[in-house]
């Protein structure tokens, strides 16, 4: 069964993770990046092995967006502890 999606909200930073909104996303740096791929991409870590969500594109400081299935995100790093996500419109 498909994975339902409910990015939009605010997160706990721990590490390299975003935790909230039932979801425990990892960003993480790419070993081999190629001229087509970003550097970092994000994995849903919720449940093992994790599942694959998208590339993540810097757009400004602690700016990031990716989009999952046709719909664009963007990720904002508030503070340190902290960080949120929301749709592009």
């Amino acid at each position: 069964m498909e994975q339902k999606y409910t990015f939009v909200g605010n997160y706990k930073t721990k590490g390299t993770y975003l935790v909230g909104n039932n979801l425990k996303l990892l960003i993480t740096k790419r070993k081999h990046v190629t001229p087509t791929k970003s550097t970092f991409f994000i994995l849903d870590k919720t449940t093992a092995p994790g599942t694959y969500i998208s590339s993540l594109y810097s757009i400004d400081d602690n700016q990031y967006k990716f989009d999952y299935k046709g719909v664009n995100y963007i990720l904002t790093y508030l503070g340190a502890e902290t960080a949120q996500i929301n749709l592009i419109d």
